[in-house]
């Protein structure tokens, strides 16, 4: 299943549409959206990572500043107009430690026209030196990955060994904004059902930045430091393992990638679409995928707030 499938089955803008609040002109906005979603993971005070960090994001904001409408901070309560001064702002963070927030430097700039909406063009960067990590994604509109899949396989290669990452993946993934609370509760009541419907699909989590002792799972693009490399047999092991399967490993300046497939998937279960490239993938990587990882949900809403849930589906691959 494709994004063009995915969006006629679900009349994408019926179906992901909600009103916020009572009056007549109140507005009803798309409150999710699907995109592809490229997250890695490092571990380490942000200080240790910065100029790697700051490489990519120099790669990455000619490509998404023309789109860009809104960004927050971590010390705002709501999101502002993007101007001609912000994205300086993370370059300040991240050439100089002393300009950033203490204990957790956090930027989303998106181009939601409102708070309420989804973005399918967006850049959160999360940088928790008090948790020593953090998270950095970038989420595109599929139109423009499908248009080139390779082209982006390779440009996510390249922006992969800015920084030293220890994890991450890219692929289909929806995003919703769960800081206005009418649209983040319609939205995670949707994501267990449409989780387990469409196993290609990253579904966000409360915890999204969480570093553990293994990774979250696979995607089309699976992106591993050489620790977990080691925990895996070695580079050979691996690849011979991946090989056999028809499944692409590329070497890193600083870890692997792997892709299963010439094109990302979404996958069907109801049409026994279960993305098999993926399943490759996950069955070799199970030994080092996290077993501890959080509720996706912070709530208990029976639907993936609750760990035997979660636990559930990150071993859909297994």
């Amino acid at each position: 299943m494709n994004s063009k499938e995915f969006k006629e089955k679900y009349k994408f803008f019926d179906s992901f549409t909600v009103k916020v609040g009572n009056s007549y002109s109140d507005k009803e906005f798309e409150y999710m959206k699907l995109c592809f979603v490229f997250r890695l993971y490092w571990i380490g005070p942000m200080r240790e990572h910065a100029p790697g960090l700051l490489r990519y994001y120099e790669q990455v904001w000619p490509k998404i500043s023309q789109h860009v409408k809104l960004w927050q901070s971590a010390s705002m309560k709501r999101p502002r107009k993007v101007n001609k001064d912000t994205g300086d702002i993370l370059v300040q963070w991240l050439s100089d430690a002393s300009n950033a927030p203490p204990m957790m430097c956090f930027m989303d700039i998106n181009n939601r026209s409102d708070a309420c909406e989804a973005a399918d063009i967006r850049f959160d960067f999360k940088g928790r030196d008090y948790r020593n990590g953090g998270s950095i994604e970038l989420s595109l509109p599929v139109e423009w990955v499908e248009s080139n899949p390779q082209a982006y396989s390779d440009w996510f290669a390249e922006l992969a060994q800015t920084f030293e990452f220890c994890s991450g993946f890219a692929g289909y993934g929806l995003d919703f904004n769960d800081l206005v609370s009418e649209v983040g509760a319609v939205a995670k009541r949707q994501l267990y059902s449409l989780g387990r419907h469409h196993p290609g699909l990253d579904v966000r989590s409360d915890f999204s930045d969480h570093l553990g002792q293994g990774i979250k799972g696979v995607n089309w693009l699976t992106f591993l430091h050489p620790t977990f490399v080691e925990r895996l047999g070695g580079r050979e092991k691996l690849e011979v393992a991946l090989n056999q399967l028809g499944i692409g490993l590329k070497d890193l300046a600083n870890g692997i990638m792997i892709q299963a497939g010439d094109i990302p998937e979404i996958g069907d279960t109801n049409r026994l679409k279960t993305c098999p490239y993926y399943h490759v993938v996950g069955k070799v990587l199970a030994p080092i995928r996290d077993r501890n990882y959080p509720q996706l949900m912070m709530d208990d809403n029976g639907f993936l707030g609750s760990r035997e849930r979660t636990e559930e589906w990150l071993s859909r691959f297994d």
